[in-house]
């Protein structure tokens, strides 16, 4: 971008942080959970692995990682025997130095490591983990950190 002398450009960017604004904003997985579970027959056992992109920001992602958790761990499965449930949240980064990503593993499993060993899709060989989601770890590093939870 070039500026010329006695011009300038000016951001400015608007969120809306109203509890309804952000709770509309963070889409539970309800349906796309139970469109995966009718395709999971009768007999056997199954897994189900839903994928999504975090766009919505922390503040957002943060309500819809409450919302996810609460319907794995509580939804009904019926006669259908799912030995896991994984769902993973992505957020894809452009750098200098290339790709990145930040990833959060949220997951039901009937038996510990049954299924999978690494519950990362994107396991980069500099891939670091804690305990933390991606966007808790964002707000961490936000200097308002502090007004950035409501």
């Amino acid at each position: 971008m070039i500026f010329l002398p006695g011009h300038s450009a000016y951001l400015a960017k608007w969120e809306c942080i109203a509890k309804e604004s952000i709770d509309r904003k963070a889409k539970d997985i309800k349906k796309t959970l139970s469109n995966a579970l009718k395709q999971i027959p009768n007999e056997g056992e199954g897994v189900i692995h839903i994928g999504y992109e975090t766009v919505m920001g922390p503040v957002v992602e943060l309500e819809r990682h409450k919302k996810i958790r609460e319907t794995v761990y509580s939804f009904g499965l019926g006669n259908k025997k799912i030995e896991s449930i994984f769902c993973n949240s992505m957020q894809f980064l452009s750098t200098p130095e290339g790709f990145d990503c930040a990833e959060t593993t949220i997951y039901f499993e009937r038996t510990k490591d049954a299924v999978l060993s690494n519950i990362l899709l994107f396991d980069i060989p500099v891939t670091s983990e804690n305990d933390l989601t991606h966007w808790e770890v964002d707000i961490a590093l936000r200097p308002n950190a502090d007004n950035a939870i409501v």
